[in-house]
């Protein structure tokens, strides 16, 4: 939480240091959140895609899910894991897409500041060199979200609803297939 309350704190710091105007972006027009739940399922499907497709590159993800994530989230309970989510999904998406997005793409155009934005995203994110391809295009994703609604509380709401759900999962789920034979048990622990 303290890296995540972080990366907002430095977020919303440089968008007001800088007199980006983020405020009023993350509460224009709030009906359009509405569209965070049906925008959140693409990134889902890619979630459990790539949990269950038996690629090889997804192999070094699907071992450091077991190996970090897993152990790392599963005392947490459902609210940490909320709170967890948010902070991320608030911060990461403040600075990545209205700080970086927002400077980048007035300096070399907003579809390049976009790219550039997502590229940046990606590299914070270097787990393996697949995670973060898998990350810069999810970044490209919320950015263009963003782009399309007008309203920078879409992309927060969806990066927000996706951490806590692959959290949740991921903390809760007794194990991933890590071969294509292999099936996942569909008990979950008590969240206490």
């Amino acid at each position: 939480m303290a890296w995540e309350g972080g990366i907002c704190a430095l977020g919303l710091f440089l968008s007001v240091w800088l007199d980006l105007g983020l405020g009023q972006e993350m509460f224009r027009e709030p009906c359009k959140l509405l569209w965070a739940a049906p925008a959140t399922l693409p990134l889902l499907l890619f979630f459990f895609g790539c949990l269950y497709l038996p690629a090889k590159p997804l192999k070094r993800i699907k071992a450091f899910c077991e190996e970090v994530v897993r152990p790392l989230f599963r005392p947490c309970v459902w609210y940490d894991l909320a709170a967890i989510s948010i902070l991320a999904g608030v911060g990461e998406e403040v600075l990545f897409r209205g700080v970086f997005q927002t400077v980048l793409g007035g300096w070399l155009g907003p579809w390049i500041g976009m790219v550039a934005a997502s590229v940046l995203f990606g590299l914070c994110h270097l787990i393996t060199p697949t995670y973060a391809l898998v990350t810069g295009v999810i970044g490209f994703y919320l950015g263009w979200l963003w782009v399309a609604t007008g309203n920078l509380g879409v992309p927060i709401a969806v990066h927000a609803l996706y951490d806590f759900i692959a959290l949740v999962y991921l903390a809760k789920e007794k194990a991933t297939p890590r071969d294509a034979g292999e099936t996942p048990n569909a008990e979950f622990a008590d969240s206490h």
